[in-house]
Protein backbone atom coordinates (compact mmCIF):
# COMPACT_ATOMS: atom_id res chain seq x y z
CA UNK A 1 0.00 0.00 0.00
CA UNK A 2 2.87 2.32 0.63
CA UNK A 3 4.54 1.58 -2.49
CA UNK A 4 1.28 2.63 -3.86
CA UNK A 5 0.45 5.48 -2.44
CA UNK A 6 4.05 6.18 -3.61
CA UNK A 7 3.55 6.04 -7.08
CA UNK A 8 -0.03 7.71 -7.13
CA UNK A 9 1.71 10.91 -5.31
CA UNK A 10 4.43 11.08 -7.55
CA UNK A 11 2.13 10.38 -10.36
CA UNK A 12 -0.09 13.19 -9.45
CA UNK A 13 2.74 15.67 -8.82
CA UNK A 14 4.14 15.10 -12.61
CA UNK A 15 0.67 15.35 -14.06
CA UNK A 16 0.15 18.86 -11.98
CA UNK A 17 3.68 19.83 -12.83
CA UNK A 18 2.74 19.38 -17.02
CA UNK A 19 -0.55 21.17 -16.74
CA UNK A 20 1.64 24.35 -15.16
CA UNK A 21 4.12 24.02 -17.67
CA UNK A 22 1.39 23.76 -20.85
CA UNK A 23 -1.25 26.09 -19.04
CA UNK A 24 -3.82 23.63 -18.76
CA UNK A 25 -5.94 21.27 -16.41
CA UNK A 26 -4.48 23.07 -13.43
CA UNK A 27 -4.90 26.65 -14.96
CA UNK A 28 -4.54 28.11 -17.78
CA UNK A 29 -1.72 30.61 -18.47
CA UNK A 30 -2.76 33.49 -20.31
CA UNK A 31 -1.52 37.17 -21.29
CA UNK A 32 -4.48 38.96 -19.14
CA UNK A 33 -3.02 42.63 -17.45
CA UNK A 34 -4.66 42.50 -13.85
CA UNK A 35 -5.67 46.14 -13.37
CA UNK A 36 -5.80 48.00 -10.33
CA UNK A 37 -4.02 46.75 -6.77
CA UNK A 38 -3.37 43.47 -5.96
CA UNK A 39 -6.61 42.52 -3.55
CA UNK A 40 -3.41 40.06 -1.54
CA UNK A 41 0.32 40.23 -2.07
CA UNK A 42 1.91 37.34 -0.29
CA UNK A 43 5.69 35.45 -0.93
CA UNK A 44 5.61 32.63 -3.11
CA UNK A 45 8.47 30.43 -3.84
CA UNK A 46 6.92 29.24 -7.36
CA UNK A 47 3.48 29.82 -9.74
CA UNK A 48 2.55 26.24 -8.00
CA UNK A 49 2.24 27.79 -4.68
CA UNK A 50 0.57 31.20 -6.03
CA UNK A 51 -1.93 28.84 -7.63
CA UNK A 52 -2.56 27.44 -3.96
CA UNK A 53 -2.91 30.83 -2.67
CA UNK A 54 -5.14 31.69 -5.35
CA UNK A 55 -7.68 28.48 -5.43
CA UNK A 56 -7.53 28.56 -1.36
CA UNK A 57 -9.12 32.09 -1.11
CA UNK A 58 -12.37 33.18 0.07
CA UNK A 59 -14.90 32.88 -2.74
CA UNK A 60 -14.88 35.98 -4.86
CA UNK A 61 -11.55 37.13 -4.05
CA UNK A 62 -8.99 35.25 -6.30
CA UNK A 63 -9.93 34.88 -9.99
CA UNK A 64 -6.07 35.29 -11.25
CA UNK A 65 -2.83 35.62 -10.15
CA UNK A 66 0.86 37.23 -11.16
CA UNK A 67 4.03 35.22 -9.96
CA UNK A 68 6.78 37.34 -10.00
CA UNK A 69 10.18 36.08 -10.40
CA UNK A 70 11.20 38.09 -6.63
CA UNK A 71 9.18 35.60 -4.96
CA UNK A 72 5.79 37.78 -4.82
CA UNK A 73 2.62 36.38 -5.47
CA UNK A 74 -0.08 38.86 -6.29
CA UNK A 75 -3.97 37.70 -5.80
CA UNK A 76 -6.50 39.66 -8.32
CA UNK A 77 -10.46 39.67 -6.32
CA UNK A 78 -13.53 39.46 -9.01
CA UNK A 79 -13.76 43.56 -9.20
CA UNK A 80 -9.97 43.46 -11.09
CA UNK A 81 -10.83 45.08 -14.62
CA UNK A 82 -8.39 42.27 -17.51
CA UNK A 83 -7.04 43.81 -20.39
CA UNK A 84 -5.00 41.64 -23.30
CA UNK A 85 -1.27 41.78 -22.92
CA UNK A 86 0.86 43.55 -20.34
CA UNK A 87 3.89 43.99 -18.42
CA UNK A 88 1.93 42.19 -15.60
CA UNK A 89 0.53 39.42 -17.35
CA UNK A 90 -0.67 36.73 -15.16
CA UNK A 91 -2.79 33.73 -14.33
CA UNK A 92 -6.68 32.70 -14.80
CA UNK A 93 -8.99 30.13 -15.34
CA UNK A 94 -7.54 28.06 -12.70
CA UNK A 95 -9.62 24.62 -11.64
CA UNK A 96 -8.72 23.12 -8.28
CA UNK A 97 -5.51 22.61 -7.57
CA UNK A 98 -3.85 20.30 -5.08
CA UNK A 99 -1.47 17.22 -4.87
CA UNK A 100 -4.28 14.69 -3.31
CA UNK A 101 -8.08 15.04 -4.44
CA UNK A 102 -10.16 16.14 -1.33
CA UNK A 103 -10.77 13.10 1.00
CA UNK A 104 -7.61 11.37 -0.21
CA UNK A 105 -5.83 8.77 1.65
CA UNK A 106 -2.45 9.43 -0.25
CA UNK A 107 -0.39 10.29 2.84
CA UNK A 108 3.08 11.62 0.72
CA UNK A 109 1.13 14.46 -0.35
CA UNK A 110 2.54 18.22 0.54
CA UNK A 111 0.95 21.36 -1.24
CA UNK A 112 3.07 23.75 -3.74
CA UNK A 113 6.73 23.42 -3.18
CA UNK A 114 6.96 22.13 0.23
CA UNK A 115 8.50 18.65 0.73
CA UNK A 116 7.39 16.06 2.95
CA UNK A 117 9.71 14.85 5.61
CA UNK A 118 8.95 12.66 8.88
CA UNK A 119 5.38 13.47 8.41
CA UNK A 120 5.95 17.04 8.49
CA UNK A 121 5.70 19.80 5.57
CA UNK A 122 8.79 21.84 4.93
CA UNK A 123 10.28 24.49 2.88
CA UNK A 124 13.07 26.43 2.84
CA UNK A 125 12.25 30.33 1.59
CA UNK A 126 15.05 31.57 -0.86
CA UNK A 127 15.19 34.70 1.10
CA UNK A 128 17.51 35.48 4.35
CA UNK A 129 15.75 37.26 7.03
CA UNK A 130 15.64 38.26 11.18
CA UNK A 131 13.72 36.05 12.93
CA UNK A 132 10.95 38.25 13.35
CA UNK A 133 10.57 38.30 9.51
CA UNK A 134 11.56 34.95 8.84
CA UNK A 135 8.01 34.53 10.70
CA UNK A 136 5.88 36.83 8.94
CA UNK A 137 7.55 35.42 5.71
CA UNK A 138 6.61 31.31 6.81
CA UNK A 139 2.98 32.83 8.12
CA UNK A 140 1.82 34.39 4.49
CA UNK A 141 3.19 30.59 3.07
CA UNK A 142 0.13 29.63 5.53
CA UNK A 143 2.90 27.99 7.71
CA UNK A 144 5.33 28.73 10.71
CA UNK A 145 8.84 28.08 11.34
CA UNK A 146 9.77 24.66 11.83
CA UNK A 147 9.86 23.40 15.28
CA UNK A 148 11.40 20.19 15.40
CA UNK A 149 9.95 17.68 18.17
CA UNK A 150 11.63 14.10 17.57
CA UNK A 151 15.14 13.60 16.31
CA UNK A 152 13.57 12.68 12.89
CA UNK A 153 11.73 15.71 12.73
CA UNK A 154 15.12 17.19 13.54
CA UNK A 155 17.43 15.69 11.01
CA UNK A 156 14.99 16.68 8.14
CA UNK A 157 15.19 19.94 9.62
CA UNK A 158 19.03 19.90 9.15
CA UNK A 159 18.91 18.66 5.92
CA UNK A 160 16.21 21.12 4.57
CA UNK A 161 18.96 23.74 5.73
CA UNK A 162 21.67 22.26 3.41
CA UNK A 163 24.69 23.45 5.76
CA UNK A 164 23.92 26.73 6.38
CA UNK A 165 22.63 28.80 9.86
CA UNK A 166 18.80 28.53 9.68
CA UNK A 167 15.93 29.96 12.05
CA UNK A 168 13.74 27.39 13.38
CA UNK A 169 10.35 28.28 15.06
CA UNK A 170 11.85 29.02 18.95
CA UNK A 171 12.21 31.64 21.15
CA UNK A 172 12.59 32.90 24.88
CA UNK A 173 10.20 35.64 25.62
CA UNK A 174 11.04 36.46 29.49
CA UNK A 175 11.62 33.36 30.77
CA UNK A 176 15.15 32.35 30.92
CA UNK A 177 15.63 29.35 29.54
CA UNK A 178 12.05 28.82 28.60
CA UNK A 179 11.21 29.19 24.40
CA UNK A 180 7.67 29.38 23.39
CA UNK A 181 7.37 27.43 19.64
CA UNK A 182 5.79 28.78 16.88
CA UNK A 183 3.68 25.35 16.59
CA UNK A 184 1.50 26.59 19.38
CA UNK A 185 2.51 23.59 20.85
CA UNK A 186 3.99 23.10 24.53
CA UNK A 187 7.04 25.46 25.25
CA UNK A 188 10.57 23.83 25.75
CA UNK A 189 12.99 24.16 28.55
CA UNK A 190 16.55 23.81 28.03
CA UNK A 191 16.62 20.60 29.95
CA UNK A 192 13.90 19.20 27.79
CA UNK A 193 16.03 19.60 24.36
CA UNK A 194 18.42 17.18 23.26
CA UNK A 195 19.78 19.09 20.11
CA UNK A 196 21.79 21.88 21.36
CA UNK A 197 25.24 21.81 20.34
CA UNK A 198 27.75 22.00 22.45
CA UNK A 199 27.90 24.41 25.51
CA UNK A 200 24.77 25.83 24.12
CA UNK A 201 22.52 27.61 25.18
CA UNK A 202 25.02 30.78 26.27
CA UNK A 203 21.96 32.22 27.83
CA UNK A 204 23.41 35.80 26.44
CA UNK A 205 21.20 38.58 27.62
CA UNK A 206 20.47 39.30 23.89
CA UNK A 207 20.66 35.83 22.45
CA UNK A 208 16.63 34.78 22.71
CA UNK A 209 16.29 33.05 19.29
CA UNK A 210 16.68 29.34 18.11
CA UNK A 211 18.77 28.57 14.93
CA UNK A 212 19.81 25.49 13.16
CA UNK A 213 23.71 26.13 13.65
CA UNK A 214 26.09 24.73 10.51
CA UNK A 215 29.23 24.99 12.84
CA UNK A 216 28.04 21.96 15.24
CA UNK A 217 24.98 20.91 13.65
CA UNK A 218 22.92 21.09 16.54
CA UNK A 219 20.85 24.07 18.45
CA UNK A 220 22.20 27.21 19.12
CA UNK A 221 20.39 30.54 20.58
CA UNK A 222 21.60 33.77 19.34
CA UNK A 223 20.74 37.49 18.15
CA UNK A 224 17.01 37.57 16.74
CA UNK A 225 18.52 40.21 14.45
CA UNK A 226 20.66 38.34 12.37
CA UNK A 227 20.26 37.54 8.81
CA UNK A 228 19.39 33.60 8.30
CA UNK A 229 18.22 31.21 6.10
CA UNK A 230 14.80 30.07 7.92
CA UNK A 231 12.70 26.53 7.49
CA UNK A 232 9.20 26.85 7.53
CA UNK A 233 6.90 24.08 8.41
CA UNK A 234 2.86 23.17 8.05
CA UNK A 235 0.81 22.72 10.68
CA UNK A 236 0.61 18.78 11.25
Amino acid sequence: MALLNLFICLFVIFILRENLAEGGGAFRRESITFTGAAATTALATSELTCAVKCEAAASGLCKGFTHHTNGTCELYNTAATLLPGGANAGMRSFRKIHLAADGSTVSCACPGDFSRCAGRCLIRPPQELGFTEAKAACVSLGAHLAVPRSAEENQCVLTMAAGVDAWIGLSEHGEDGVFVAEDGGEPMTTVDIPFWGAGEPNSAITYNCVQIWSVSKGWDDTSCSEQKAFICQLQA
